[in-house]
């Protein structure tokens, strides 16, 4: 996430929005100079995938941001599909 900053050369982000299946938790771990600025994260997590979340939890609660709340939509929790532990958590700074 910083390199992308920095190589892009984006101005200062307020919010970061991600949803890419996966390797949030790296992105996450690359972005921590970023995360610490930021007003706000919205983050799609699936629970299942512990380490994945945990970590997530962890670099963005280090970054100073609290969990604001966590939900899933209606079409998501019909799924029998896998999606059912898949949720999008707003995270703030207080």
């Amino acid at each position: 996430m910083i390199d992308a900053v920095q190589i892009l050369t984006i101005p200062k982000l307020d919010y970061v929005k991600m949803d890419i299946d996966g390797i949030e938790h790296l992105i996450l771990n690359g972005g921590t100079q970023v995360l610490r600025n930021v007003k706000g994260v919205l983050i799609e997590l699936n629970d299942a995938f512990e380490e994945q979340s945990s970590q997530c939890q962890l670099l963005l609660t280090k970054a100073g941001l609290v969990l604001k709340e966590k939900r899933q939509s209606e079409m998501v929790s019909a799924y029998t599909t896998g999606f059912q532990n898949t949720f999008n958590q707003i995270w703030v700074r207080p």
